[in-house]
């Protein structure tokens, strides 16, 4: 093998290699889900998790996590979230996300009749006051119960690298 052979295959390999390398780095986030065997969602069946926030001085993104089947009835869903740390509580009361309509369909990925949504429920970013433990509650608002076609819900908190205003 030549010089110049060997020189055009070992600079696309190196690139390739370090952009992999590259993206190994953690994420910086916490990822919930209840499925539910019945693929029905009761109002008194409350998700709750604890998980560990390390950083305050960086703002976090909180979503609704939620795979459902095709004949799910509604094009939205109604749930209630806290974030709960002792002597500070954030709550989302009542928060209505739309998750899908008549004209496009399901918002979300798909396969099949299955589709997961992730929506984001904070406009602005997050901020907890102190490290440590904190424990979601989930719940389930919606006038019908149960809530069927459901197959999982739950929440995803992000980074978002916006520092403490």
């Amino acid at each position: 093998m030549n010089e110049r052979t060997m020189r055009s295959w070992i600079t696309p390999l190196m690139l390739g290699m370090s952009l992999l390398i590259g993206s190994c780095q953690p994420v910086d986030l916490y990822e919930k889900h209840h499925a539910f065997s019945n693929h029905c969602w009761d109002r008194n069946v409350v998700i709750s998790d604890t998980l560990e926030i390390p950083d305050t001085l960086s703002g976090y993104d909180v979503y609704f996590v939620m795979r459902h089947r095709d004949q799910y009835p509604f094009s939205n869903i109604y749930i209630d979230l806290s974030l709960e740390q002792p002597q500070d509580t954030i709550r989302f009361d009542k928060v209505s996300l739309v998750i899908g309509n008549d004209a496009t369909g399901w918002e979300g990925t798909g396969f099949d009749d299955i589709w997961e949504v992730r929506k984001r429920i904070n406009k602005d970013p997050v901020f907890f006051k102190k490290a440590g433990s904190c424990r979601f509650v989930l719940k389930n608002s919606m006038s019908q119960n149960p809530l069927c076609a459901i197959l999982s819900a739950g929440i995803r908190i992000e980074k978002c690298n916006q520092p403490v205003p």
